[in-house]
This record gives structure tokens, sequence and C-alpha cells, in this order.
């Protein structure tokens, strides 16, 4: 199984219920970030879990799901960023297919 690169995508007040594509990594907290990756094969479990800047787990849910649109398989994960202060944080996505782990980082910055 391989995992294509994270795509970014925001929504909040400006957007609505839209989720919009974005290439800039910094968010405010009134937004949610979304980041989208492919895959190669269909996963058997899929996680995700916030790290501080340091790489330590913080007590943030975030979803993680899978969908298919278009014949592609995608790994989704969610985060509503309100609780967060402004910094550097990561999104750690893990899929697991038998024996394969594999994980990905999406770093991103919120603002003031």
């Amino acid at each position: 199984m391989q995992l294509g690169q994270p795509l970014y995508y925001r929504r909040g007040p400006s957007t609505g219920t839209a989720e919009l594509a974005t290439s800039d990594r910094r968010y405010r907290r009134t937004e949610r970030i979304i980041v989208q990756l492919s895959a190669t094969q269909v996963p058997e479990r899929v996680s995700a879990e916030l790290l501080d800047r340091t790489g330590k787990p913080m007590a943030v849910p975030v979803t993680a799901s899978m969908a298919e649109k278009d014949a592609v398989r995608w790994i989704r994960s969610e985060l509503a960023l309100a609780p967060l202060a402004a910094g550097d944080y990561v999104i750690r996505i893990t899929t697991e297919r038998g024996p394969d782990k594999l994980q990905m980082l999406a770093p991103f910055r919120i603002v003031p």
C-alpha cells in the first residue's frame, strides 16, 4: 500500500459548509482543517492524532475515515481548531493493512 501527498482543505466562517482546497498551511482557530491522502489499496484501519511541535500526542480528537470518490480511495482526517492556541502542529495519519503500517505527517500552523 502507498499513500499520496497530503492535500489540505479548510472550512470555516468564510467558506460556510464548503471545503476549499488550499496551499496555505496557516489556519485560524475559527476554521476546521481537513487533510486527505490517496491510497493505492483499502486499509483495514485508519487513525489520526494531533501532535504538538515537539511530536508529543495531544488529547484533542481528530476524526479519520476512508472514502472512495471517482475511483480513488481517500484517507481523510478532520480537526476543529477552536481548542488550540496559535502555534505549530502536525496531524499524524496512520493506515494499517495486515502487517503493513504507514504514517503520513501533515504539518500546519495556527495564526492569531
